[in-house]
């Protein structure tokens, strides 16, 4: 019997996790590791598995190695913000973003997204340092502007700012 492939292998973890079948989404992204071991993506996947399963502590865990691997896509990154914040590590979301703000190559939507989380976690200088690098990236983006726009009014405390001050978000 032949082995499944990779692809084979992350379409079948996807659909167990559409139908909320852990325990095999969890065999099939661990086989799919065995693969990829280097994967971030995957253990990002394995992250939200252990997650809806109820171990909260095995979805940090695997967090935490999605972290050190990096993800190498967009969304990769974008889902690893996302548990970051979820697991509140905090001190290892602000250097992801340092990194992401260094890079050229870091899409605008993604910055938006380090803008969002960071709000959320009530780090309004660095999320309006995101927010104004995607605006750079992206001037006529409205959801780079309006999160600009949000992270100045927080970052300030002022909600009526003068529209030359606001022209760059």
């Amino acid at each position: 019997m032949a082995r499944p492939t990779l692809k084979q292998l992350n379409d079948r973890a996807e659909r167990h996790v559409h139908a909320s079948n852990w325990v095999a989404a969890r065999q099939d992204w661990l086989q799919a590791l065995a693969k990829a071991p280097a994967s971030a993506e995957i253990m990002l996947e394995l992250s939200y598995v252990e997650s809806h399963a109820g171990r909260h502590r095995g979805g940090h865990e695997w967090t935490l190695r999605a972290a050190a691997a990096l993800p190498r896509t967009s969304d990769g990154m974008r889902s690893l913000v996302h548990r970051l914040r979820t697991f509140n590590e905090v001190p290892l979301l602000r250097q992801l973003v340092q990194r992401l703000l260094a890079a050229p190559s870091t899409p605008h939507s993604l910055l938006v997204e380090c803008a969002r989380q960071l709000s959320n976690l009530n780090d309004f200088p660095l999320a309006l340092t995101c927010a104004e690098a995607a605006v750079a990236k992206a001037p006529a983006d409205p959801k780079a502007r309006r999160w600009c726009g949000a992270s100045f009014w927080s970052t300030t405390g002022k909600s009526r700012q003068p529209r030359r001050i606001l022209a760059g978000c």
